[in-house]
């Protein structure tokens, strides 16, 4: 009996660290928002390889003709991003990093 109860245990936490990621992944790097939402727009063209921005920023990102947007509002010392990670599957073709800023009016110097 022991035995089942430490196996149903065991799968209880496997199953739940399985799936941490997909629930928790990319909000550490900031949150998808409506391209709406976006105060500064940024066109990335097969050339592209960076783009800066400030902790804090909401851009939206035009991809040919596929849009999204995200909100860097995540922890101030996440200094670079992949942006293949937070952009829609498919919507890059090559790799692209963002590098953001910390924002010292919310920050801190």
């Amino acid at each position: 009996m022991k035995m089942k109860i430490l196996i149903a245990g065991a799968a209880s936490v496997m199953l739940a660290a399985a799936t941490l990621p997909a629930v928790a992944g990319n909000n550490l790097l900031g949150d998808r928002v409506e391209p709406t939402a976006a105060s500064r727009t940024v066109v990335i063209g097969a050339d592209t390889a960076y783009v800066n921005v400030t902790g804090g920023d909401v851009v939206k990102f035009v991809v040919g003709d596929k849009t999204f947007a995200w909100a860097f509002n995540g922890p101030s010392n996440i200094g670079e991003i992949d942006l293949n990670k937070i952009a829609p599957a498919g919507a890059l073709d090559h790799a692209v990093k963002v590098y953001v800023a910390r924002n010292v009016t919310t920050d801190g110097g």
